[in-house]
């Protein structure tokens, strides 16, 4: 039983609380807290993303604590997003899966790409504002979880760009890295964007933050083509004809795509998308229920491109 464990700050990743709680333990390696609080080393290190083996943290909690399984998972991990396009009995697994010592991958269930992430940045990110407030209201800064979601670029409470820490998501895997100020610089951003860029990142941003919080129950793959397809034929960039034969304008709809985001943008969210645009696209238009992976951020653009809003296709 643990005599202690931090309270969870709001929008805290997981892996950032219990960074807080190896600092304040004494342990000497990382090993050790992961041992005292899901009770094994996980095989392929510690997953920051999606964490297995919490029904064991939520048994050795102090005895007045009140935490579940279940509100670690839905507000301090990943998993509200990569249950997204997973129907409800996947989505119920990989709960499961996270709740439980894990015996296969997690990226599988989850029908992530390898290599386990489809995120535009390999380290972790901040929001220097979030940063500065943070010290000024906890006394210490955390790792935010809304800032590690694949294509989140941009702070959506403060309009700001997310900056990349000096911890890689590796070396997270490995060891254990408090978001304080010798890893996260507040200087000044050197970078600049475009309007249009700033304003397309933080659409997406808003999509993603959406996404987050809704409960729909997601139809399928194959259903998701046929909106697809739906759509396509509705704006003019698909035929079909009585023989079930299909002419897609390819052309015409990766100029529009790239007139629509800009390829800065797509390729701060994606890095590489643009030179692939083509072959990429259509595999996710038209085979993304034969895929054994899921590119959501990829899904969230074209949704967004094709009806302007997530809303719009799933609360319809």
């Amino acid at each position: 039983m643990l005599s202690y464990f931090p309270t969870p700050y709001p929008d805290e990743l997981f892996y950032s609380t219990i960074t807080r709680y190896h600092i304040r333990s004494g342990n000497l390696s990382f090993n050790q807290t992961l041992l005292e609080l899901l009770g094994y080393l996980p095989e392929q290190f510690f997953n920051l993303d999606l964490p297995n083996n919490l029904e064991y943290l939520v048994k050795h909690l102090p005895v007045a604590s009140t935490y579940r399984s279940e509100f670690f998972i839905k507000e301090h991990t990943l998993y509200p997003f990569y249950r997204s396009f997973l129907k409800d009995p996947e989505a119920w697994v990989l709960k499961k899966r996270m709740q439980k010592k894990l015996g296969s991958s997690i990226f599988t269930i989850a029908k992530v790409p390898l290599p386990g992430r489809d995120s535009s940045s390999s380290f972790l990110r901040y929001c220097p504002v979030c940063l500065q407030q943070d010290l000024e209201r906890y006394g210490e800064a955390y790792w935010h979880r809304m800032h590690q979601v694949p294509g989140m670029l941009i702070c959506t409470n403060h309009h700001v760009m997310l900056h990349e820490s000096a911890i890689s998501v590796q070396e997270g895997y490995l060891n254990c890295h408090a978001a304080d100020l010798k890893n996260c610089s507040i200087g000044i951003d050197s970078r600049t964007y475009s309007n249009d860029t700033v304003r397309n990142l933080l659409a997406i941003a808003q999509e993603i933050n959406w996404l987050m919080r809704s409960q729909f129950s997601f139809q399928g793959l194959q259903w998701l083509r046929s909106q697809y397809q739906h759509n396509l034929i509705k704006q003019g960039f698909l035929d079909i004809s009585p023989s079930r034969t299909f002419k897609f304008y390819k052309e015409r709809f990766v100029d529009k795509l790239l007139s629509f985001y800009g390829e800065d943008c797509l390729n701060l969210i994606k890095p590489g998308l643009v030179n692939k645009m083509k072959q990429y696209s259509y595999r996710c238009l038209f085979a993304c229920d034969i895929e054994p992976t899921i590119d959501r951020v990829t899904h969230i653009l074209l949704i967004h491109f094709l009806l302007k809003s997530l809303k719009n296709l799933f609360e319809t």
